[in-house]
């Protein structure tokens, strides 16, 4: 370290103040009556004294500046990352290498390192530790959260390498060699595993729905295969619950084989339903770990009652009609407006076919329901009351003089995100016949999204041809509209185009789908998922309205989960930004129930659910060791790969490497002279000491 003085006034300064400093304080001295018989040796002791202190508050007024200049050296960073997954452990397991004695090498190995670098160690695979962990217990392996956590916290270091101890399996994140490549340091890897072809059966990837309704079918899509079992017969599990509900013999036709098989199961009870896919094991494989797959589905009982009520029979509702058979789940009723009798409580979505007609003007039934909160979706045409439509207050209104009609096409909107629309795009709606539209203008409610826009005699306008309103209206329920009649004619044009009915039976079914979706406003609703797996922290959220539904987390929220064995856990839910939540950390593999209930003025609000943990065994599906990974990995970023008895090479690999050495920097500190205390203490005792002394020798 060295000192600088710095001034903002040239330091030649100084020699004047040598200068005034002493005149003045001989000034004072030279002429003292009471000094007269005094040493002279003793007054120039004094004089000194004052010299010096008046010097040193002359310096003040000069601004001086010390600046302090430290050197500091720092040795590279080596960072050293462990795969800590499941995978390595099956590599331990089969001896490909001795465990104790590997763990004992490789610390040793760390050790070294550390007497001539700075060194920081990992450990990686479904999460991240701050240390070497030997564990091999983690069931998920992710290099990209390896990378990404190393590029943020050492993005200003020097880092002279990183070296990565696995085996080269990944099943999270991107290719880490593609990821790597942000990355401005060397990368060295230690190539554990094996990489030979081991002799096994395993199940790769089970494919299925996440939500079946009860009654339905649904795709189940297994992906299996076997090395070294050629002219084997395998036997394939399905159960559900513990109950097999398939078997099935597959012969192994070559010593490297893969295939894909498709079942079609019933969702047979409502629930969450826990299914198992297993291969029985055969003699002389690798391992078992990777002969089954788990999987849930959550199957949903939730038939919809839909009722069509027109003003006449008309060839658009046998249309609508078709369109809704296709979906299992909707019961359909239809009648004309003077033959119904039932109440129109007891549906969940009415579509009104040009209705309010004239004849017709719908009020007594559109009362009842909006007060029930159902969904509507109105079809208009040439015998819908546009007037009496407009004293619904359904949130549009057409503005028009005449009786009069136009006829429009429909062209997509980009815009519109309600529901999934790609199939629907396929289908080119500008083609199609046109509707018959009542003829005026569109005033919407904002809370609606247009889905398609009228085209008329080939251009495109702002008015509406089908449009959903956007949110769930608490107050009356979700309305859509199709303005226009004939829409039996589009059926007849899809399937006259594609040989079937599959673009307009999706449209319709996904607008009566979107609207009856449940908008009933809750004052207590608790959000979770249905499905964990097993290393998956278990979240919940809650939400509490007051009696003004006005969001309020005042009131405390008691949750209980219930295990199959019946064995009850309790919790409390912690408050956030207005609402709950709650982690309860991993739970084991099996299905739970959980309760939920919260107070306030006196009435209890509770809620229930399930959900279930399924076991993950992903590690085991590839089990064979990625060497090529690895070395690619390494060379790509200026290193190499090493196997675990070539420890001391990698250790003099670095050594050699010029490009790791350390860093010298400077680190520059300003301090003002008038902020220096031990200055300060001086000329206070400087002055104190000349006031002894004159006091002392009689000057006062």
């Amino acid at each position: 370290m060295h000192t600088e003085i710095l001034s903002k006034y040239s330091l030649w300064y100084i020699f004047p103040l040598l200068l005034f400093s002493a005149l003045i304080s001989w000034y004072l001295y030279r002429k003292d009556e009471k000094l007269i018989d005094l040493e002279k040796g003793k007054i120039y002791t004094m004089l000194v004294v004052r010299f010096l202190y008046v010097f040193f508050i002359g310096l003040f007024l000069l601004s001086i500046v010390l600046r302090y200049v430290r050197l500091k050296i720092e040795k590279p960073i080596i960072i050293i990352a462990h795969d800590n997954s499941q995978s390595v452990k099956l590599a331990f397991n089969r001896k490909t290498f001795e465990k104790t004695g590997y763990v004992r090498q490789f610390d040793d190995f760390v050790k070294k390192i550390g007497e001539e670098y700075h060194v920081k160690t990992l450990s990686f695979g479904e999460k991240l530790g701050d240390s070497i962990s030997y564990s091999f217990d983690e069931k998920e392996t992710s290099f990209t959260d390896l990378f990404d956590n190393i590029e943020q916290q050492y993005i200003n270091y020097n880092v002279g390498a990183l070296l990565i101890a696995s085996d080269g399996i990944y099943n999270q994140g991107i290719n880490p060699v593609y990821r790597a490549k942000k990355l401005r340091y060397p990368i060295y890897t230690v190539a554990l595993g094996d990489s030979s072809h081991k002799k096994d059966i395993f199940i790769k990837e089970v494919l299925s729905n996440s939500i079946a309704f009860l009654g339905d079918e649904f795709p189940l899509e297994i992906h299996f295969g076997a090395f070294g079992f050629e002219d084997n017969l395998i036997n394939i599990r399905i159960s559900n619950s513990g109950k097999t509900i398939i078997n099935r013999k597959i012969n192994i036709t070559s010593t490297d084989f893969f295939k894909k098989l498709h079942f079609d199961l019933t969702a047979e009870q409502k629930g969450l339903q826990h299914y198992k896919v297993e291969i029985i094991p055969k003699e002389g494989e690798f391992t078992n770990t990777n002969n089954f797959k788990n999987f849930a589905i959550d199957v949903i009982d939730d038939k919809k009652k839909v009722l069509i009520l027109a003003n006449s029979v008309h060839p658009d509702v046998a249309a609508i009609r078709e369109a809704l058979k296709i979906n299992k789940n909707l019961l359909v009723d239809f009648y004309t407006v003077d033959r119904f009798k039932k109440n129109i409580e007891d549906y969940h979505i009415v579509i009104f076919h040009q209705l309010p007609s004239f004849r017709y003007n719908l009020q007594n039934q559109f009362l009842r329901l909006t007060k029930a909160k159902i969904p509507a979706l109105f079809v208009l045409g040439s015998q819908s009351n546009v007037q009496s439509l407009n004293d619904l207050n359904t949130g549009i209104i057409i503005l028009k003089n005449k009786k009069e009609i136009e006829f429009s096409t429909g062209t997509f909107n980009d815009q519109f995100n309600l529901f999934e629309t790609e199939q629907i795009k396929n289908s080119n709606f500008e083609d199609y016949p046109p509707l018959i539209s009542p003829f005026g203008e569109y005033i919407l409610d904002k809370k609606f999204d247009i889905l398609l826009f009228q085209k008329i005699k080939g251009i495109k306008t702002e008015k509406p041809l089908i449009f959903l309103f956007s949110e769930d209206n608490y107050l009356s329920g979700k309305f859509g509209f199709i303005c226009g009649e004939g829409i039996w004619r589009w059926r007849i044009n899809d399937y006259l185009e594609n040989g079937n009915h599959v673009y307009f039976d999706a449209l319709v079914d996904r607008i009566v789908h979107y609207l009856s979706l449940n908008i009933k406003k809750e004052r207590f609703i608790v959000y979770s998922k249905r499905i964990f797996n097993e290393n998956e922290l278990i979240n919940f959220r809650a939400d509490f309205y007051n009696q003004s539904f006005e969001l309020t987390n005042k009131a405390e929220v008691l949750f209980e989960i219930i295990n199959e064995d019946n064995k009850k856990f309790n919790y409390l839910f912690s408050r956030t930004n207005g609402s709950y939540e709650l982690n309860t950390g991993q739970l084991p593999v099996g299905k739970f129930t959980y309760k939920a209930k919260i107070t306030e003025a006196g009435k209890t609000f509770s809620k229930s659910g399930e959900f279930i943990v399924v076991p993950l065994n992903i590690e085991a599906v590839d089990i064979r060791a990625n060497y090529q990974m690895l070395y690619q990995l390494a060379k790509e970023n200026g290193g190499d790969m090493f196997l675990p008895d070539s420890l001391n090479n990698l250790l003099a690999e670095l050594k050699n490497n010029k490009n790791i050495r350390p860093v010298s920097y400077s680190t520059k500190d300003l301090i003002d002279l008038i902020e220096l205390k031990w200055l300060f203490f001086i000329i206070i005792s400087l002055i104190s000491v000349e006031w002894f002394l004159r006091k002392f020798f009689g000057s006062y």
